[in-house]
C-alpha cells in the first residue's frame, strides 16, 4: 500500500483543521492496494492556504478535525487559552478532555463574576 506522490486528484472541498479555512483542494496524496490501484485506502488533500495536510479516511473522516465553535473575543488570556484547548480536544475526539476544561473555565468564570469559592457547582 504504497503512497504515491503528490500529484491532482479528484477534488476535495473541507474546512482545514490547521487554518479554518474552507478550502477545495486537488493537491495530495492517495494510498492505494498494491494489485489494485482504484481500491483507495485513504487521501491526504494540501491545504491551498496554508499547505498543510488533512488526512482523509476510507470513511471521510478527516484528520484533523476542525475545532467546533468560534473565537471569543475580550476574553482573558487564561480563559482565552483553556476554551482553545476545550476546543482543540473535540477536534480530536478527546471529548472528556473537552468537558473537564470547559468546566474548568465555567469556575473560573463564575468565581470571576463573584461566586464563592468552594461552593458546589450545578
Amino acid at each position: 500500500m504504497p503512497w504515491q506522490e503528490l500529484t491532482e486528484m479528484d477534488p476535495q472541498q473541507f474546512r482545514c483543521g490547521y487554518c479554518g479555512f474552507n478550502v477545495a483542494s486537488i493537491r495530495g496524496y492517495s494510498n492505494t492496494e498494491k494489485y489494485n490501484p482504484s481500491l483507495i485506502y485513504g487521501r491526504i488533500y494540501m491545504c491551498p492556504n496554508c499547505d498543510r495536510p488533512t488526512f482523509f479516511d476510507v470513511n471521510s473522516r478527516r484528520y484533523p478535525g476542525v475545532a467546533p465553535g468560534n473565537e471569543v473575543g475580550q476574553t482573558p488570556k487564561e480563559l482565552e487559552k483553556l476554551y482553545r484547548e476545550a476546543r482543540d480536544c473535540c477536534a480530536v475526539s478527546a471529548f472528556t478532555a473537552s468537558v473537564l476544561a470547559s468546566r474548568k473555565m465555567l469556575m473560573n468564570i463564575a468565581v470571576q463574576q463573584g461566586a464563592q469559592e468552594g461552593l458546589k457547582f450545578y
